[in-house]
């Protein structure tokens, strides 16, 4: 029996930097492990069911929370819903890392495989963090089911734009999130002032606040109360608490098993003037806003408009109804490497 998984990614961005790593990784796991390579999505559920045949007791994700996204997720699938999840350790060195951060889990790839090697050379088993994840449940626009797990999601107005800028950045990281509030921040008050005018100063720049703020025609419902707005400029969700480069959102969920919603109509000046609470850490704190815990959101687009929610970092389109409620715990030993 192996006791080690590992799908290795070699499209993110840590690993496009080592190209030897995948023999590296099938060194240190030797006999106990299996240790396969992934280039698409599609591949993952394969890669899974090798897992579950060799009774493989951890699956270990070389990738940011987008990989472990699409391995917990493949991993259901294969398992079943109701049936339990084996010891899921996320890497660190990703695009986005938070829930290896939520989990305390210390160390990159090969360091991680290392202790994890020793601890079963001497049989001293590993703490294991339970980690919240919320159940995304809906149809897309032609009616098709849609049904996720995750730990985050950004469903629209700013925070979904956010990652659409985001991404644009071909190595994207927390410089790249200070770049895009800068540039925010200063277009917004720029434009309010004749400085605008000048030669220098373009237009790009000038609208970059505009697609950021854009807002989203939407019904939303927490706990059964219909939020009083029409158009959005934040709907997000968070079932844990996660710090993404700079910033600290969720912090309401930071409280084991409470889902943290945003939802509002918020204007771009108390925006920017929240800025500060995101990289605190501290709740936002805006008129016409909803920050507050909860157990179910639902999401319905209106007209002809959609949902394109980013979950964990991957990027998804054309949904029209999205309901979100606490999803399965996952385990996650706590590896200091």
């Amino acid at each position: 029996m192996r006791e080690i998984g590992v799908i290795t990614n070699p499209n993110s961005k840590k690993n496009r930097r080592h190209q030897r790593k995948l023999d590296d990784l099938r060194r240190i796991v030797g006999p106990r492990g299996l240790v396969r390579q992934t280039a698409t999505t599609e591949e993952i559920a394969d890669v899974l069911r090798e897992f579950i045949d060799n009774g493989v007791r951890y699956w270990v994700s070389d990738g940011g929370d987008g990989a472990l996204h699409w391995m917990l997720n493949e991993g259901r699938r294969a398992l079943g819903a109701d049936f339990p999840l084996p010891l899921i350790v996320p890497t660190n060195g990703g695009t986005i890392d938070f829930v290896a951060q939520k989990a305390h889990v210390r160390g990159h790839a090969r360091s991680i495989l290392q202790t994890i090697v020793r601890s079963e050379e001497r049989r001293t088993p590993f703490d294991v963090v339970e980690v919240d994840t919320m159940h995304l449940e809906g149809e897309t626009l032609d009616g098709r089911p849609f049904d996720r797990i995750g730990f985050a999601c950004a469903i629209a107005g700013v925070g979904q734009n956010f990652f659409d800028k985001y991404y644009m950045d071909e190595l994207p990281g927390p410089q790249t999130i200070l770049r895009i509030f800068g540039i925010t921040i200063a277009g917004f008050f720029i434009k309010m002032t004749p400085l605008q005018h000048l030669p220098m100063i373009s237009p790009d720049f000038l609208n970059y606040p505009d697609d950021l703020f854009r807002a989203k025609p939407a019904r939303v419902f927490i706990d059964g109360e219909e939020m009083p707005w029409r158009e959005y400029r934040a709907i997000h969700a968070g079932a844990i608490d996660i710090h993404l480069g700079n910033l600290k959102v969720f912090p309401l969920a930071a409280e084991p098993g409470r889902l943290n919603f945003h939802a509002g109509a918020v204007s771009p000046l108390d925006i920017v003037k929240n800025v500060p609470n995101l990289f605190a850490g501290r709740p936002i704190v805006a008129d016409d806003f909803f920050d507050g815990g909860g157990e179910e959101m639902i999401v319905e687009a209106l007209g002809t408009e959609t949902l394109d929610p980013v979950i964990d970092g991957e990027l998804y389109h054309g949904l029209k109804r999205l309901r979100i409620t606490p999803g399965p715990r996952v385990p996650v030993p706590r590896i200091q490497a």
